[in-house]
């Protein structure tokens, strides 16, 4: 069982990397769930809850996968928006549920590896992308800050990872032991 994760945040360069892999490792690809919602809807902290239970239907439904995002994202994108809200209580409710989710289905259902895009790039416009600067780095330093605890506390091993496009394909392939092409 091969269940990879890739996680950080957007124009990381995390879905040219599931492409650049897919063919190497011919699993399955979960494209990120996120893109079925809007932007203005993935402002609401409640889309963003749909999002992370999206995102566990996902990887449940398969025993393999690369999938371009993780819950850890999810969980990110989610405390962003929940911190922007008009009602702090009913948001807090929600990230606790959540929270719970995510508990249940990464205990339950494991990554194998998770890779953590350790940089990002000038945003680009794809007609579906927040393109506040503030909102990026608010999410990639959310993710890094806990990306260790959650390897520690989830028994993940995580590979943190910049560089060039064939640089960060030949280490995931190195690290999860196939040969680079």
């Amino acid at each position: 069982m091969i269940r990879i994760g890739i996680c950080g945040t957007h124009c990381s360069g995390k879905s040219t990397l599931v492409d650049d892999l897919t063919g190497a490792l011919h699993l399955p690809v979960i494209k990120e769930v996120a893109g079925m919602f809007t932007e203005k809807q993935r402002q609401q902290y409640i889309n963003q809850y749909r999002i992370v239970r999206a995102q566990i239907a996902a990887e449940e439904a398969r025993t393999d996968f690369i999938s371009d995002r993780t819950v850890f994202d999810n969980w990110a994108y989610l405390n962003y928006y929940m911190d922007r809200c008009n009602d702090p209580g009913m948001a807090e409710k929600v990230a606790q549920m959540a929270w719970d989710d995510i508990l249940k289905h990464v205990i339950t259902n494991p990554y194998t590896h998770v890779v953590f895009i350790n940089e990002y790039f000038p945003l680009e416009d794809d007609g579906n992308r927040n393109l506040n600067p503030g909102t990026q780095k608010f999410i990639f330093e959310f993710i890094r800050d806990r990306m260790q605890p959650f390897s520690t506390f989830f028994c993940i091993p995580i590979l943190f990872l910049a560089g060039n496009r064939e640089h960060r394909r030949d280490k995931i392939l190195n690290w999860i032991g196939q040969p680079a092409q």
